[in-house]
């Protein structure tokens, strides 16, 4: 198996055609799985790119809600 290297903020913004603030409200948030580098104004955000990838697999897989 080789391992990947981590994505950054901006390579998941990139992926999810979002802006770098929304990738780290997710994370801060864990509503995206994240890797928490630091602490305060110097926190960074890494990613697991299996773990994303899981992730997003099973957002699609999510119920869609009903619209009304």
């Amino acid at each position: 198996m080789t391992e990947e290297p981590l994505w950054t903020v901006e390579d998941i913004a990139r992926l999810l055609v979002v802006g770098q603030a929304s990738v780290r409200d997710w994370a801060r948030q864990s509503r995206l799985p994240a890797i928490k580098i630091g602490s305060g104004r110097r926190t960074e955000w890494r990613f697991v790119p299996e773990k994303i990838r899981a992730y997003l697999e099973e957002q699609s897989n999510q119920p869609k809600k009903k619209e009304g």
